[in-house]
């Protein structure tokens, strides 16, 4: 007969979770004997000693607090190491660890206690711009982490809670500690005097930070990135403290830079002055060819062609809509284009544009797309077989989408319209480029087309075409 008494014990013992196990040890353990337990292991095992440091209990004086989060931080990243001090991509997720659990504490905190979210902000960002030199961040780990500091840096220092004091200090620590060199050269390095521009509550406040922002710009070696970045932070000072006058001049003195002159050009847009929107724009549009940078040029002409249809000055947005097109290939500038003329006048502005457009290098996809919007199916077919042709004779020099790319980006044209064509096309295009000897991942890639287009061509002809393709399928 079994042993009930035993069999009910066992059953008991079986439920018991691994969280009552470890309690039914510690009581029988004394407090000295768990001290020493812990100590012992830290010890041992770096990961547990990160995760014990990470627990330690919040203390009320500011510094030291910052010195304890500083403190979970660098524990954490030592922990993930190696021999050498290199953190490698495995290990940077393990590294960021202490910085999520404690910008997620951050995030909870910045409306009621902002300074507190500051100071783990502020320990974030001053560790991590350290490690920079010796990690593998492509999982973002770490410039995610500095980016979320950034971010409830700002909410903080915007929170109502913040006192006079503290913003002068707040303010004095940022360009303290903007000047250390670790931040140089990195992302959101300027991020320092941004927040210092918000904490501005007087004129010498105000001209601290303007001094270091001027002394800056007069390197020989700032780029106009810069500049530009140094410019905004002074121009949204003086507009959050209504300065007009000194705002008016800033500007004025630094109109030569593009996101200044879009600014500009935005509130006088705002306020319908057109023709001093056609005057920046202008003047805009001639530093642009100067530095030959075509985006600039585009918006320009963008914010013209904007002004023009307000005006309904119907010339001048044809001339500007057909620039643009030329400029960007972008069909939204053709198709409005289009409805200012009628079908006999569209032939001509039609083929003027084609006959631009074939004399410019990697337009063919272009001219493609234009004969699909006009219905032009037998003119498509040929230059689809024309660019067919032209990437098999160059092919050693051409650089852009294979053949198999460009019928199965037409695919859906091609089969609805020219169906016994698109089976020939493939089949002409799949011998030539297993003919070529460039290994097993080519012979992969050609064959996701074949396995894609299977379908399609065995309703027009047996399947020929696929024999020995099996084993790349």
């Amino acid at each position: 007969m079994p042993n009930l008494e035993n069999s009910t014990a066992s059953n008991k013992h079986a439920n018991k979770t691994i969280k009552d196990e470890i309690i039914e040890a510690l009581e029988l353990l004394s407090p000295r004997d768990i001290n020493e337990l812990v100590i012992d292991y830290a010890k041992k095992d770096k990961k547990f000693r990160a995760f014990l440091l990470r627990r330690v209990p919040v203390i009320t004086d500011a510094e030291e607090e910052k010195e304890l989060y500083i403190n979970q931080l660098l524990q954490c990243i030592y922990s993930a190491e190696d021999r050498n001090g290199f953190i490698g991509f495995y290990q940077s997720h393990e590294a960021a660890l202490a910085s999520k659990e404690l910008l997620y504490q951050a995030e909870n905190e910045v409306k009621n206690k902002p300074m507190k979210a500051i100071a783990i902000a502020q320990s974030v960002i001053e560790t991590y711009y350290d490690q920079f030199g010796h990690i593998d961040d492509s999982s973002g780990d770490f410039g995610g982490g500095i980016e979320h500091a950034w971010e409830l840096f700002h909410k903080g220092v915007k929170n109502s809670h913040i006192t006079e004091k503290q913003k002068i200090e707040l303010f004095e620590y940022c360009l303290a500690e903007s000047q250390k060199k670790k931040y140089h050269g990195w992302f959101m390095d300027n991020e320092f005097y941004v927040i210092a521009g918000q904490l501005i509550m007087d004129d010498t406040m105000e001209k601290q930070l303007f001094e270091i922002l001027d002394s800056k710009n007069q390197k020989p070696d700032m780029s106009k990135y810069e500049r530009a970045e140094y410019v905004h932070i002074k121009k949204d000072v003086l507009q959050r403290r209504n300065k007009v006058k000194e705002l008016e001049q800033v500007i004025q003195e630094n109109i030569d830079i593009f996101s200044i002159r879009i600014n500009c050009i935005e509130q006088l847009f705002e306020e319908k002055k057109y023709e001093e929107v056609k005057t920046f724009a202008i003047k805009g549009i001639a530093i642009a060819k100067e530095e030959t940078n075509e985006r600039d040029k585009q918006t320009l002409n963008e914010w013209l062609l904007r002004v023009a249809e307000k005006e309904n000055d119907v010339s001048m947005q044809k001339m500007l809509l057909n620039k643009l097109f030329l400029s960007s290939y972008q069909f939204e500038f053709y198709d409005k284009l289009k409805k200012f003329y009628n079908k006999k006048e569209w032939t001509t502005v039609f083929i003027s544009l084609e006959d631009v457009i074939a004399k410019k290098s990697h337009s063919a996809k272009v001219l493609l797309d234009m004969y699909v919007k006009e219905e032009m199916w037998n003119i498509f077919l040929s230059a689809v077989k024309k660019q067919l042709q032209f990437k098999k004779d160059n092919y050693f020099h051409y650089r852009g989408e294979s053949n198999l790319q460009l019928l199965d980006n037409y695919q859906k044209i091609l089969v609805h319209h020219f169906p016994q064509e698109l089976f020939q096309l493939y089949e002409d295009v799949v011998k030539v480029a297993f003919a070529e000897t460039t290994g097993r991942t080519y012979y992969q890639e050609i064959c996701i087309y074949i396995k894609k287009n299977e379908k399609i061509c065995r309703k027009q002809k047996n399947r020929s075409i696929y024999s020995g393709t099996e084993r790349y399928i």
